[in-house]
């Protein structure tokens, strides 16, 4: 998996907001390193994982997943959708909301 955002040629960015103390738990599963970014680092297409705090807003972060297509992306999403599905129901209470920011490509 390479190692710069650099490599990237599209990415999906999220928005999360959630209570201060929920930061720590938060950050080990949507960190770069977390549980999220383990289980899609079983494709080859997925690039990293970005994990971005407001410095000027506590309980809001961004997440940046990195693949080499929005193709790519959407075939992992279908192959894993019940595992998907799963994981996300389970981190949920980690957040109060979140949103898709976009999804943006490298030009």
């Amino acid at each position: 998996m390479p190692e710069t955002a650099g490599d990237a040629e599209f990415a999906i960015v999220f928005e999360y907001r959630l209570p201060r103390e929920g930061a720590a738990g938060f950050e080990r599963e949507y960190g770069g390193d977390g549980r999220w970014a383990r289980f899609f680092s079983r494709d080859p297409a997925y690039l990293g994982t970005e994990l971005w705090a407001f410095e000027d807003d506590a309980g809001r972060y961004l997440v940046v997943d990195r693949w080499t297509s929005g193709d790519a992306y959407a075939a992992f999403r279908a192959r894993f959708r019940e595992e998907y599905e799963r994981r996300s129901a389970e981190t949920a209470s980690l957040y109060s909301t979140e949103r898709i920011v976009g999804r943006v490509v490298r030009r």
